[in-house]
C-alpha cells in the first residue's frame, strides 16, 4: 500500500460482484461436499470462516482458515478451493484526508456454509444481464 495514503474513512467494504445473493449462488453452483462429510462434522456455526486479504483492485491475494469444522479436514480443502475460484471483488473504497476517494486494500471474512440445503433457496444471479426485464408500469 502507498505509504503516503492513509485512509481516513472506509467508505465501502469490498463486495462480491452482484452482492451476497450472487456470492451464495456462486458457492451453490460450485460446492462439492466431501464424501467423508457427515452432519456430525458441523459445529455450532456450521461453516468454515476464511480471513481474506484483497488488494486495491479487489483481487484476493492472501487467505487463511480461521474457523474449521471438526472432523472434516477435506471441508477445509473444499472451502479453500472455492475461495481460489472466486472472481475479483468490487474493491473497498477509502477517503484520503482532502476528500479523495480511491480503492484500497481490505480484509474480509468469507464463510462457506456446509449445512445440507443451506444454499438451496438461492436465486439465480443476473449480474451483467443487460436484457433483464423490469416490471415498470411506464
Amino acid at each position: 500500500m502507498d505509504s503516503s495514503y492513509v485512509p481516513k474513512v472506509l467508505g465501502t467494504r469490498p463486495q462480491f460482484p452482484g452482492g451476497k445473493g450472487c456470492l451464495d449462488n456462486f458457492i451453490k453452483e460450485r460446492i462439492q461436499i466431501p464424501a467423508n462429510f457427515t452432519p456430525d462434522s458441523l459445529s455450532e456455526f456450521n461453516n468454515i470462516s476464511i480471513e481474506s486479504n484483497l488488494d486495491s483492485a479487489g483481487k484476493i491475494i492472501k487467505y487463511k482458515i480461521i474457523q474449521h469444522l471438526p472432523n472434516c479436514a477435506t471441508c477445509d480443502i473444499e472451502a479453500l478451493r472455492l475461495v481460489q475460484q472466486m472472481p475479483t471483488w468490487i474493491p473497498a473504497k477509502g477517503e484520503r484526508i482532502g476528500g479523495v476517494v480511491r480503492n484500497i486494500p481490505a480484509e474480509l471474512i468469507i464463510r462457506i456454509n456446509f449445512t445440507p440445503g443451506y444454499y438451496e433457496n438461492t436465486s439465480i444471479c443476473e449480474v451483467g444481464n443487460k436484457n433483464k426485464e423490469t416490471n415498470s408500469p411506464h
